[in-house]
């Protein structure tokens, strides 16, 4: 008996955990701080990668069933505007690379596919590999302003053929909206307060999440811990915590726990633009007849993003 609907579970994981929003009510220490922003240059280009590891464990009595999977995502980036405070980057999906772990006849299944290797997959894999190598090539636009906000997306009509012939469970399907590509420069990517700020200043994001067991606010709270100096440059430090602030669910259903962290650094005059790196788990029980299921869903997202030699 199938008890847990992974195709469902999949896009809530990244909803969560790539989950990004608009920053909220700030503290600050002194208004005569530093004022952090994004500085691009037209013409610029940049290397990102985005990186997603999820696991989800279901229990039931003493049976446990898990899968898994990871995402690697790479992007060029090209500033094609740029102005003091507004930018419009255009990003070009360069690679695909999925690693999925499932159950199969009591054993372990592992499928591999990689739009940039030459090596044959599974049948499986391969019937995948076909479903994901259209998006590969594939430009949208984001207008961003210095401070991060999302203005404006826009996906071109053969993108968005492409992606609606993915999989469903497929993360992109997500990430690559408007909502999706907000929230993912709302955490991974942050957008920065508006005042200057000083070390220890910290700010809140809030988001709702819906999925067939629950809607669930989020609240995700910033802190600034100042410069930090990494490969001999100093890289600005900010750390995330993030928890449950309210949630809806229905009567069989329940938030058993939830727990958020991560880590960012940003530099503009570095090499290495920004490093990410967010973790989140949650627990979840779910009444069926007068049986529990217990499901605990971990989730690792890390995303960097470099200027590009090209």
């Amino acid at each position: 008996m199938n008890y847990l609907n992974t195709k469902n579970l999949a896009p809530l994981c990244l909803l969560w955990l790539i989950c990004f929003s608009w920053p909220g009510e700030s503290v600050w220490a002194q208004e005569s701080g530093k004022k952090l922003r994004w500085k691009f240059e037209q013409g610029d280009k940049y290397d990102v990668e985005l990186t997603q590891q999820t696991g989800i464990k279901t229990a039931i009595q003493n049976r446990s069933q898990e899968i898994g999977n990871e995402m690697l995502l790479s992007m060029k980036w090209t500033i094609s505007k740029a102005n003091d405070s507004d930018y419009v980057i255009d990003q070009s999906i360069e690679r695909i690379k999925l690693t999925i772990t499932a159950p199969s006849k009591g054993a372990v299944e592992i499928t591999k596919i990689d739009t940039a290797s030459t090596d044959k997959p599974t049948e499986f894999g391969e019937r995948l590999l076909e479903q994901v190598r259209p998006l590969i090539g594939s430009v949208f636009s984001v207008a961003m302003t210095d401070r991060g906000e999302i203005t404006n997306v826009e996906i071109p009509k053969p993108t968005m053929e492409a992606l609606r012939a993915a999989p469903a469970s497929m993360q992109l399907r997500e990430l690559i909206t408007e909502q999706g590509l907000k929230d993912l420069f709302g955490q991974s990517a942050i957008v920065f307060p508006e005042a200057a700020i000083e070390s220890g200043a910290t700010w809140n994001t809030s988001n709702s999440v819906k999925n067939e067991l629950a809607t669930v606010t989020k609240k995700s709270t910033f802190t600034y811990n100042g410069t930090e100096e990494a490969d001999g440059l100093n890289f600005d430090s900010f750390s995330i915590d993030a928890e449950i602030e309210s949630s809806e669910v229905s009567a069989e259903n329940s938030i058993d726990n939830f727990t958020g962290s991560g880590k960012i650094k940003f530099a503009n005059n570095a090499t290495t633009m920004l490093d990410s790196r967010i973790s989140n788990a949650m627990t979840t029980m779910r009444k069926y007849r007068d049986q529990k299921i217990k499901t605990t869903v971990n989730t690792d997202v890390s995303m960097r993003v470099t200027k590009s030699d090209d």
